[in-house]
């Protein structure tokens, strides 16, 4: 019997209804009060049952029903002990249904607050993963995004919000938006990252967040990178070798602009066709008893080893990151620059180029090219 109507004649049913236990303590017992069951299973020679309501906040939530082939009655003593039993068994499966009810709303927020597609670009192949913490409502506020600029452009961020908690997935929402509203204004990458801080600060929040922000101009392959107290980016090139970013950092995201010292580095590298550029939270490379400069030398002897198809290197890395386990979420961006498309010729050209302006030379490459 897979499938009873409440008012039918079960034991299960009756305690259900009545949000008591009943104890039967014979086989004739059993037979007279229960004739749709009986004759069911004859076959367990059973000698007595006790049928407990699973009762939570004055609600059933199940039944439980104990059947023994070798006792006939039960004590007083041993009343009590079954109907302790019952409660503290309706008491667990609560818990673990507000668990997974927690974890699944936790997880519902923070997919939400990441992006719901990543656009294609011309120009180079992009793959993201998100892995949610193991444990409860762990989520934690890292996210990836990736913004399409004008002139062959394209923003590459990865963050990570401190907290783990809905509040943390939250702020990341937020943040995530206004990051992305800066950088397609059109403002420098240091420019991007100093009022994000601001607007973070400003935030009515006691979080702070650590932040990497990537322009690459894809025509050119002229890559701009601006990190605030987040993990280096790697770099693994077409004849697989593969090197970690050493990128003079500035404070995370919210303390810079607590502290006042908003002004951000900005490191300049060229990205060659066939070269992938990888950023990542710090779920995929810290792990108990293991140093972050170790991490990220496995993180690179992975990548190296790796397949070639940036979307099979990223199920490669965020499987590693599932086998390993771990409390922390992790976010993962990797993008592989093209060879050249478009090769147009142009008329004649003028480009100034000030001292110290890295924006100015990014456009005079593409120019160029």
């Amino acid at each position: 019997t897979r499938v009873t109507r409440l008012d039918a004649q079960y034991p299960m049913n009756e305690v259900v209804r009545s949000l008591a236990p009943h104890f039967i303590e014979s086989p004739e017992e059993f037979a007279e009060s229960y004739p749709l069951l009986w004759p069911n299973i004859t076959d367990l020679k059973i000698t007595s049952a006790a049928y407990l309501p699973l009762i939570v906040q004055a609600r059933p939530i199940g039944a439980i029903g104990l059947l023994y082939n070798d006792r006939h009655g039960f004590s007083e003593d041993e009343r009590n002990v079954l109907v302790a039993l019952g409660s503290s068994i309706a008491q667990s499966l609560q818990r673990a249904m507000f668990f997974e009810q927690e974890k699944d709303l936790a997880q519902g927020l923070q997919q939400a607050m990441l992006p719901r597609s990543i656009p294609s670009v011309s120009g180079a192949d992009i793959a993201v993963r998100y892995r949610s913490a193991s444990l409860g409502r762990d989520i934690g506020g890292d996210w990836y995004d990736l913004i399409p600029l004008p002139g062959g452009r394209v923003g590459a961020v990865i963050g990570d919000v401190q907290g783990h908690d809905t509040h943390a997935a939250a702020v990341m929402g937020q943040l995530r938006i206004v990051l992305r509203a800066y950088a397609a204004e059109g403002h420098t990458p240091a420019t991007v990252m100093a009022r994000a801080s601001v607007f973070l600060h400003e935030l009515d929040t006691d979080r702070f967040a650590t932040c990497l922000y990537a322009e690459i101009d894809l025509s050119t392959g002229v890559t701009q990178l601006v990190r605030a107290g987040h993990i280096d980016p790697l770099v693994r090139y077409a004849d697989r070798t593969c090197r970690r970013l050493l990128l003079e950092g500035g404070l995370p995201l919210g303390l810079s602009a607590e502290f006042g010292r908003l002004e951000y580095p900005v490191a300049t590298l060229e990205l060659d066709p066939g070269q992938t550029l990888l950023l990542c939270t710090d779920g995929l490379v810290e792990e108990p008893g293991v140093d972050l400069d170790e991490g990220m030398r496995i993180l690179g002897d992975l990548i190296r080893g790796g397949p070639d198809d940036v979307s099979d290197l990223a199920d490669r890395l965020i499987d590693m990151a599932e086998d390993r386990g771990g409390d922390d979420d992790v976010a993962l961006l990797l993008l592989r620059r093209h060879g050249l498309i478009d090769q147009r010729s142009g008329g004649r050209l003028q480009q100034h180029v000030a001292p110290g302006d890295p924006e100015a030379l990014s456009e005079a490459r593409h120019m160029i090219r």
